[in-house]
């Protein structure tokens, strides 16, 4: 194992594998992850171990991952699949309306995704088409989220699209909404604008505003909730900002030196993974604080991340590496001392970062 100095903490790469062809594609599994690769391979990655799930016809463009274990998987070449926990293949399609995106797993066996201007429901079982509903706007590759009272969310051209499970329309938020989230009571947090600037909460029922936040600053990525309900959102000039869910107070706003973050996951703790693609980096947050606690950066661009026990487990488009949080470093000159403990750079009152003088 080896140690990545960092400013405040220290990154710890518990384990990595070389993948032999391009990452395509990420899906978090309970004990690991399933990555896509351009040569058509799945593979489930599990503490370094490596175990083949399924094998497609050209590259894997996207990956879902039911409760129950199956795997599902759509490739460039308009064909999509399903894969049992044991790897044998549920089904190959070719023909009908393939997922642009991965696709909604529903408790009822249900799978609802996008294609072109159709959303389509299909049997989770067999991928054959339960129904279609024709809408006017483009639909984006997105995978539709459940809402509460057995509703679907969707993003379009023209805006976003609440819909009832048999896709009748529910309400519309018209304009240019970032990708949304939605919370754990059920609130629908959505980027507005042009660009997307302002944050708002929606009721999931009815789409009303229950509160509005301008961030000044272009929404990236879909924002994150953590346990205690607190929402991260990235900005470009290179912020990740936490807000309250109740009103979107900011809490506090962190730096992590690049122009255009995107959050990656949460530990599911105190720890959020942000990424830079383009620059092949990542950076762990601790968000008791709002301080940047490590950055790994790697060869490749990054394709996606998961949780794991202790860190979070990256992946790049060359590699899989499992990052550990190895504690605080404190200076050297200190590090025999165990009555020395490291002082704050900073406090936060109401939300702004203070730094504190030596």
């Amino acid at each position: 194992m080896r140690a990545l100095q960092t400013r405040s903490q220290e990154v710890r790469v518990a384990w990595s594998v070389p993948l032999e062809s391009v990452a395509t594609a990420v899906v978090a599994a309970p004990d690991g992850v399933i990555v896509g690769t351009s040569d058509g391979r799945i593979r489930h990655i599990v503490e370094g171990q490596t175990r083949d799930v399924g094998w497609m016809d050209g590259q894997v463009r996207w990956l879902a991952r039911a409760d129950d274990g199956t795997v599902y998987a759509g490739g460039d070449l308009q064909n999509w699949a399903a894969f049992r926990p044991d790897g044998t293949r549920a089904f190959y399609r070719l023909e009908g309306h393939r997922p642009f995106a991965a696709p909604l797993i529903g408790d009822d066996g249900t799978l609802v995704y996008g294609s072109g201007r159709l959303l389509v429901a299909a049997d989770a079982a067999t991928g054959e088409e339960k129904w279609s509903r024709a809408e006017w706007m483009w639909l984006n590759s997105d995978t539709p989220l459940p809402l509460r009272g057995d509703g679907l969310l969707v993003r379009t051209s023209n805006g976003l699209q609440a819909l009832e499970s048999d896709g009748a329309p529910r309400w519309t938020m018209p304009g240019n909404p970032s990708a949304p989230c939605v919370g754990h009571d059920g609130t629908v947090f959505v980027g507005e604008g042009y660009p997307p600037t302002r944050l708002r909460a929606l009721d999931p029922g009815i789409g009303a505003v229950r509160w509005e936040k301008d961030l000044r600053q272009k929404i990236l990525g879909t924002p994150a909730q953590g346990p205690d309900g607190t929402l991260y959102v990235a900005l470009t000039e290179g912020h990740v900002v936490a807000l309250s869910p109740d009103d979107g107070e900011v809490r506090w706003r962190a730096p992590v030196y690049t122009d255009t973050p995107t959050v990656l996951t949460h530990d599911g703790g105190s720890s959020l993974l942000v990424g830079n693609s383009a620059i092949h980096q990542v950076w762990c947050i601790d968000t008791t604080i709002g301080e940047r606690a490590w950055s790994h950066r790697a060869e490749r661009p990054h394709v996606g991340a998961a949780p794991a026990d202790g860190g979070f487990i990256a992946v790049d488009s060359g590699q899989v590496v499992s990052l550990e949080n190895a504690g605080w470093r404190v200076p050297s000159s200190e590090a025999s001392d165990p009555r020395v403990e490291r002082a704050p750079d900073f406090v936060i009152i109401d939300g702004v970062r203070i730094p504190v003088r030596r």
